[in-house]
């Protein structure tokens, strides 16, 4: 504890909460009874648990460490749901024959956004390294949390009225209430719009008794014509007008939850679409979604390009985006070597080449000084 804390042998925050916590055992006197009769400290339940776990999480996504925060992700989901982090208010005093919550009611504006917060990142956490196709930790069904505020709100202890949104609400990806509608919070809103391109793939795939095919018309799959439009249209074209630009502002700054705003859902276009592709069809849909999505993911990152802002400063979960573009580019190419279209062929294998280039450079630059 005598070193600096930018010394690069200084205790990692975990590690520090992990010590606070366990020395609480005989400092700390902040004993909570909870409603079921159950004396708990409250600092070492919940600060070390779900605190320690985010920095962590976050630590692992930034290092693009997907095993770790697959394992952590599902450490955390299984943590907060007797905290009762998935209940309106983030507290419950009793769930049916289950015991009641571990911790206490919120005892103020700022414990309360902290608890929604800490819940929201976990399930973003646990959508994020889904996307390939794995079960989510908790169902969608069982999070009844309202979304959290508007950063300033929170930055600013505002105090105002909570969230009223939650995943129950009706037209939830296309109404974005003035006052509650954020970079970050649209950012979520993708993420768990992702989440449920996930569901459907892993669910429609479960018992199914074979794999989706190319011939096979996917808009007869139950619930695919609905999740297509939502994903592939509507909430793309229902972005408020302040938050229609990708985040690249003229004085040099760049909104990295903003930019993945536009992004994720072409990304989850192609997650949907991509089983289904035929460039044998000209009027194949599915085939015009993926190359009309990887257009867009090509073109946000020309835009990036234009300026001198620092891709590492992007999310991680944009390496993703990046890699299912590609995927769309590598069959199209493909194809095109098939019919014998070099022209085609070489203007492709260029954009290729520049989504390999730009994973490439996110991965393997070093990370910037950030004093």
């Amino acid at each position: 504890m005598h070193l600096h804390p930018k010394d690069p042998n200084f205790p990692h925050p975990a590690v520090l909460h992990a010590v606070c916590a366990s020395a609480s055992r005989w400092a700390s006197h902040d004993i909570a009874t909870s409603p079921d009769g159950t004396r708990r400290d409250r600092f070492a339940e919940f600060h070390v648990m779900m605190q320690a776990c985010v920095l962590l999480s976050w630590y692992f996504y930034q290092e693009g460490r997907w095993v770790e925060v697959w394992i952590f992700a599902g450490f955390q989901t299984r943590v907060a749901i007797p905290l009762r982090l998935n209940y309106p208010g983030t507290f419950s005093s009793q769930g049916g024959n289950s015991p009641g919550a571990y911790l206490a009611p919120p005892k103020d504006f700022v414990d309360l956004e902290c608890r929604r917060r800490t819940w929201w990142m976990t399930i973003m956490f646990d959508r994020i390294v889904s996307v390939g196709g794995w079960l989510h930790g908790v169902d969608e069904k069982d999070i009844g949390t309202e979304l959290p505020l508007c950063g300033t709100d929170f930055d600013s202890s505002s105090n105002v009225p909570g969230n009223p949104q939650d995943l129950a609400t009706p037209e939830l990806f296309i109404r974005h209430p003035a006052g509650y509608t954020d970079s970050f919070i649209l950012f979520l809103k993708s993420v768990m719009l992702f989440g449920r391109v996930t569901d459907h793939n892993t669910r429609s795939n479960l018992r199914a008794p074979n794999l989706p095919t190319k011939g096979q018309n996917p808009f007869q799959i139950p619930g695919f014509q609905e999740l297509d439009n939502l994903v592939s249209e509507e909430f793309l074209e229902s972005i408020p007008t302040s938050f229609k630009h990708l985040g690249v502002n003229d004085d040099g700054s760049l909104d990295t939850d903003l930019y993945m705003v536009h992004i994720v859902p072409h990304a989850a276009t192609i997650t949907l679409h991509n089983h289904f592709l035929n460039f044998n069809e000209s009027n194949n849909l599915s085939t015009a979604r993926c190359v009309n999505a990887t257009r867009a993911i090509l073109t946000a990152y020309y835009r990036l390009s234009e300026t001198s802002l620092d891709i590492s400063r992007l999310h991680p979960f944009v390496t993703i985006c990046w890699y299912l573009a590609a995927v769309v580019q590598i069959q199209l190419c493909k194809y095109f070597i098939e019919i014998n279209d070099t022209a085609r062929e070489s203007t492709v294998w260029g954009e290729i080449n520049v989504l390999r280039f730009i994973r490439h450079a996110y991965l393997w630059q070093p990370v910037p000084d950030r004093k």
